[in-house]
C-alpha cells in the first residue's frame, strides 16, 4: 500500500502543477508573445489532451472498458487502453 501512496502523492503534486501551469499559459495569452506561445504549444500538453480525450470517450461510450487485448489494434486504441485501464468514473 505504501507504494500506492506514494504513486497518489506524486500524482497529486502534478495536478497541482498543472493547475498552475494552466494559470500561467492563461496569464499569457492576452500579451500574444509569439516566440514564448509557440515554444509552449509545441512542448507541453499534448498527453495530457489525449489523456482528456481518452477519458471522455470512455465515459461517453458508456463501455465498462475496452479489451485489454493489444494484438491487432491501432496506436490510438493501445493509447487508449493505457489511458482509461483501471480509471473509475466517480459517481455524480
Amino acid at each position: 500500500m505504501l507504494q500506492l501512496d506514494e504513486v497518489a502523492e506524486s500524482l497529486e503534486k502534478k495536478a497541482k502543477a498543472f493547475e498552475k501551469a494552466a494559470a500561467i499559459i492563461r496569464s499569457q495569452l492576452p500579451y500574444r508573445q509569439g516566440i514564448w506561445m509557440r515554444s509552449i504549444d509545441r512542448r507541453l500538453g499534448g498527453d495530457v489532451i489525449e489523456l482528456v480525450e481518452d477519458i471522455n470517450h470512455h465515459c461517453k461510450t458508456g463501455r465498462k472498458r475496452n479489451t485489454t487485448w493489444a494484438e491487432g489494434k491501432s496506436k490510438e486504441e493501445k493509447r487508449r487502453v493505457k489511458n482509461t485501464m483501471g480509471y473509475v468514473k466517480p459517481v455524480p
